[in-house]
Order: structure tokens, then sequence, then C-alpha cells
């Protein structure tokens, strides 16, 4: 069952884990090997438990498994620790490759998403070293430094000689994630269909989720999350939350969306997500100020992000306060090297501003008609300020193509806002 893997993953990682008091006891372990039987099948293991199980009985008879409660009992010394870790780095010749790289790529992913990039460098560093350099294990782990330091050529070229299927998926799930950065969203989608069926791991679902909402394939997105079942790790819990999260917002959902993000948060802390949460609230307009906190602080991490800008400029325009949206303008606006896209939401911005100082309708029409609005969001903009200048038919010309747009969110409000008048 695939859906063990990375909770299996977790915990081989944990009774790895440097400090004797960080790892498991016996009984501990014991009990969370049990809760990844089957719930069909209570009595008996599943394939990916028994390899975790003969795993972790290496492990126990290398001395690595704490006895007792930390700091009781014999500890393993330091010959022992580094045979055992070495031992379970290197490729197995009684199992296929896949269960090998799995445990080690999911300990390379944990440390990469705690953000702690050294600890990740020092196993990769240490399973290279044991493995030969050409193998697939080592060519995944090295394309996955590559993929955090967005060196994509480098990634391309180490995953070149691996065969789709010789990796269990791994190869194009990387490619798929270096692909997805330069917003090659296809051709992430079809490395991804490879992956799959190379081996159906939830990590490829989750990734191909992502793949499916940027590419506004919503019921497929919607599939690939349902397909997600069992217990996972932790990050992996709180990153398909945010999936799942992101997914509502893109239909509309928002109070559901709010209730994932927000329980995600509770139990994961707050990582990147303020950015989702602080655009749940503002698209849901009950709680503007909560809704400005979020968005500020996501704007510490993410800069760029252009989808919380434009929900802090419509915050700001709702408001009315001309001095606040001038300051979001002039924050926004000093971003290095916008995109278009950006550039032209803050043109909107500015005819916005000139609107609220009270300067006269006719030059801002003027300006307002020689703006070509770029995507859905700015033609909602553009169409509010053609209603309060006065000229409804513009505004609803507008509002009827966004209405007729593929994204659920905004199709609902420009249908709300042709009924409003």
């Amino acid at each position: 069952n695939p859906a063990v893997s990375l909770a299996l993953s977790e915990l081989c990682l944990r009774c790895l884990e440097k400090s004797p008091a960080e790892r498991p006891t016996l009984d501990a372990l014991l009990s969370a090997l049990e809760a990844l039987e089957e719930p069909a099948s209570r009595g008996r293991f599943t394939l990916g438990v028994g390899v975790g199980a003969l795993v972790v009985a290496c492990l126990a008879g290398g001395g690595w498994l704490a006895r007792g409660s930390a700091g009781q009992g014999p500890q393993p010394s330091e010959s022992a620790s580094h045979a055992a870790s070495q031992a379970s780095l290197r490729p197995s010749k009684t199992l296929p490759p896949e269960p090998d790289l799995a445990l080690t790529l999911g300990a390379v992913e944990r440390r990469f998403r705690a953000r702690d990039r050294e600890g990740a460098r020092r196993i990769v560093a240490r399973a290279v070293a044991n493995v030969d350099p050409e193998s697939v294990l080592a060519r995944i782990l090295r394309a996955r430094v590559a993929l955090s330091a967005q060196d994509h050529a480098a990634l391309e070229a180490t995953l070149a000689p691996v065969a789709s299927g010789a990796s269990g998926g791994f190869a194009d799930y990387l490619r798929a994630r270096s692909l997805a950065e330069r917003r090659d969203h296809k051709g992430a989608l079809a490395a991804l269909e490879r992956a799959i069926d190379a081996d159906p791991q939830p990590l490829f679902f989750l990734e191909r989720a992502r793949a499916g909402v940027r590419l506004k394939r919503w019921d497929q997105a919607q599939a690939d999350l349902a397909a997600i079942k069992g217990e996972q790790p932790p990050w992996f819990q709180a990153e398909a939350g945010e999936a799942r999260a992101l997914l509502c917002l893109q239909l509309g959902q928002i109070q559901r969306g709010l209730e994932i993000v927000r329980a995600v948060i509770a139990r994961h802390g707050p990582e990147t997500r303020y950015g989702l949460l602080g655009r749940l609230l503002e698209a849901e307009g009950k709680d503007p100020l909560e809704a400005r906190r979020a968005l500020e602080v996501a704007l510490e991490t993410q800069p760029r992000n252009l989808r919380i800008w434009t929900a802090l400029l419509r915050l700001s325009i709702r408001g009315g306060d001309p001095t606040d949206l001038e300051s979001v303008l002039n924050r926004a606006e000093g971003i290095p090297r916008p995109t278009a896209t950006h550039r032209n939401i803050c043109s909107l911005g500015r005819l916005w501003l000139a609107h609220l100082e009270g300067t006269r309708p006719q030059p801002i029409r003027e300006q307002l008609g020689k703006v070509r609005a770029r995507g859905s969001a700015a033609q909602l903009l553009a169409g509010l300020l053609w209603r309060a200048l006065g000229r409804e038919p513009r505004a609803r010309q507008l509002f009827e193509r966004v209405a007729e747009c593929d994204l659920p969110l905004h199709v609902l409000e420009a249908k709300r806002l042709l009924e409003s008048r």
C-alpha cells in the first residue's frame, strides 16, 4: 500500500536520529508499526510495513533504538553508529532499490521542508559517499540538491541517464517540480503522470494536484487529493492541507478553505500559510483587519507574490483611505523586476487612488480606457472602477467577460456584481 510509504520513512528516520533521546522506544515503535497495518487486514503486515519491520529489526540489532526511556540501557558506540548509518544508506542486495531510495530521499525531503538545508546536504553527502556515484540513488539525491538551489540545468543533466521507471517515479517527480518552477505546468503534469504510473505514491498525487490547480483542472486536483489516504508525516499533512485550502479558495468555497487552513496553522504552525489565510479572509470580506494582518505577515516571506499584493490592494480600495492605498502602491511598485501583470495591477491601483483623492472623473476615464486589464483579477478591479465612475455599461462588459473565465472564485464574484445592479 503506497499510502504507508511516507509515514514509514518518517518512522525509520526517527530511528536514525543522532541523539538517543530523539529515537523512539521499542514499545513506541511497535505501537507505530501496528498503526500502519491496513484496517482491512489487521493481524498481518502490508508489504510496506513488512519492509519497515525488517529495517527496524536491523536498527534494533545494531543498537540504534532507545531501550526504555532516553538515557537508559547501553548506547551504541561511535563505530557501531557509523556502521549502522552506512548500512541504512547502502542499496540493499536482498530488496529492490526503491525502499532504500524512498527512505533516504524521505529523510532529505524532511530536512528541506523544515528549511534545514545543511542537514539535508549532510544526509546526501553521507549517502552518496557509500554508493556508486552513478547509481540511481546518488543521481536522485544530487538532483534534489540541485532543485533546492534552483539549478535546473544541473538537475536535468544529473537525471538524464535515469530511465522513467528505474527510480520508482522519483526522477520524474523531481523533473516535474523543476518544470513547475519554470512555469511549464503541462510538462510538469506529463512528468507526474509517468511518476504515478511507476509508483502511485501520495507525494506524487499531491504534486499532481498542485499542477491541476495551476492548470485549472479542478476535477483532477480534487481526485488527486482524495487519493491521498492513510497516516502521513506531519510536513506532508501540512502541505496536503494547504493544497486543499488553496483548491477551496479557487473554487470559491471560502468557509471550507478557512476551516482547513486554520486547522493546518493550529497543528503545524504558520510557516508560509498566512498568504493563503489572508487571501481567504479578503475573499470572505468579513474581517478586513485580520485579513490585512495575515497579508502583511505573508509579504515578509513572499514579497513578490502578486496574488497577495492584489488582495492587499483590494482591501485598501475597499477601505476608501487614499493615504493607505498610496502606501500600499508605493511598496508594491518598489519590488524588483515586476512582471507585466504586476505593473498592470499597480496601474489600475493608481487610477483607483486618483478616484479616491477626488480627481475629476473624465481624466480617469480617459486613462482607464487606455489600460488593458490583464487577467480576471485586473478585469474585476477595472470593472469596479468603471462602475464607481458612472460607466455601468463598461463595467458590465468586463464583469460578463470574467463570468465566462475558468476560475470559479472570480466567476462567482462577477456574477454577484452583475446581479447587484
